[in-house]
């Protein structure tokens, strides 16, 4: 439950400024090219902490990584809420930037440390659903709370903050680092200095197929959350909190999908069926979400996009720690590694985009975007399979992973 409650928390974060993100344009008078920025800035963060995380990780315990992290969050979402300019506002969104990327190694080193191999695919279920839940609750809640508040972003940036730090005090006063995560650690980093499963975590080539596939994934994902309620409003003549229900399918969708994916992978032992075919659903919802016209099938559109979001997650997750030669303390680096890459198109497509669509407007730039999720899909595609469902293989020292 404490991991699930980071994981929230991360989703939270990252995207709280996107269901009012119109507002706030409007109060700042700014551009979307530097509204978008708000929501690209955090993943720009994540790209350098998430790797600085690996390291952290390593040399502190994954527990007390993940307090310093939380409360970074919650520190930004408080602080925003007393801004009245853009660039304060964008200050505090590097420091929920680096609470998030803080958070990436430790989950993973937990996960490997606290539980058995057999019951790893049955976890990464929690945790490859637990973000989309903290996703849904940005789209569902906060423009409830934006309304409920007399249409004040900050006192809705308030709250969310103050919620977090309920999850920052949990994780400060239980959170205790485990004696079989520290004997992993301890075993890990016999022979080299902190920082060396960092090199050898980019070395994998499982790593950086899945870096990969997380880098246009992200891409399309980050381009369609951030921009779509301002194009449903703008397109389609529906109010901003019409547009926000709307998108908020996708992340409710994605919990689902997330579970199903994980399920899957768990119970028939194998990762790939349940990887890059998901995936292609992203795509295919993209290019749905902003041609069609009739609102219920912009809804099915977002179901589709929210499957191919976090489908293959479970999958993705428990065939990392699959892969010959991984540690906790490893698996954690090669976390970061990955969202890394996966964060680095996050950071590049809204801020890109939003600059390009005030040329040429929102729909060919997301139509454009949207292509990302096929090299996804490729990427995933060319992934091996690890489970324990797989036909004879190489064996591991064999394995060019």
């Amino acid at each position: 439950m404490m991991l699930v409650l980071l994981l929230i928390a991360q989703g939270v974060a990252w995207m709280a400024p996107a269901p009012v993100l119109g507002p706030i344009i409007k109060q700042l008078h700014i551009g979307l090219g530097a509204g978008g920025l708000l929501i690209a800035i955090v993943p720009a963060c994540i790209v350098i902490f998430s790797l600085v995380g690996g390291v952290v990780s390593e040399k502190l315990g994954a527990v007390r990584t993940g307090i310093i992290g939380s409360w970074a969050l919650a520190s930004g979402l408080v602080l925003s809420s007393f801004t009245g300019s853009y660039v304060p506002l964008l200050l505090c969104r590097v420091l929920e930037g680096l609470g998030y990327g803080l958070l990436l190694a430790p989950v993973p080193t937990l996960v490997m440390s606290w539980f058995p191999m057999s019951e790893w695919p049955f976890v990464n279920i929690a945790n490859a659903v637990a973000p989309f839940a903290g996703l849904t609750i940005v789209f569902a809640v906060i423009p409830v709370v934006y309304v409920a508040v007399g249409r004040s972003w900050n006192a809705a940036m308030l709250y969310s903050g103050l919620a977090l730090g309920v999850i920052a005090i949990l994780w400060t006063v239980w959170g205790r680092e485990p004696e079989q995560a520290a004997g992993h650690t301890e075993a890990a980093g016999q022979g080299g200095a902190a920082g060396g499963s960092l090199r050898e975590a980019f070395s994998m080539r499982g790593v950086q197929l899945v870096g990969l596939a997380l880098l246009g994934s992200l891409w399309t994902f980050q381009i369609f959350t951030a921009f779509l309620p301002i194009y449903l409003h703008a397109t389609q003549g529906m109010s901003l909190e019409e547009a926000d229900r709307i998108v908020a399918i996708l992340p409710l969708t994605a919990a689902f999908a997330a579970a199903g994916g994980g399920f899957g992978a768990a119970l028939t032992g194998l990762r790939r069926p349940f990887m890059w075919p998901l995936q292609f659903l992203m795509f295919i919802g993209a290019i749905g979400a902003v041609t069609f016209h009739n609102p219920m099938a912009i809804r099915f559109s977002m179901v589709a996009f929210g499957a191919g979001t976090s489908g293959p997650l479970g999958g993705i997750l428990t065939t990392m720690m699959e892969l010959p030669g991984m540690t906790p303390v490893k698996m954690g680096s090669a976390y970061g590694v990955v969202w890394a890459f996966g964060f680095a198109g996050a950071f590049i497509s809204p801020f890109l985009g939003g600059a390009i669509a005030g040329k040429i407007g929102l729909l060919p730039v997301m139509l454009v975007f949207s292509g990302f999720a096929l090299l996804a899909t490729f990427a995933l595609y060319l992934l091996p399979e690890t489970g324990p469902g797989r036909r004879a293989i190489a064996t591991p020292a064999a394995s060019p992973l």
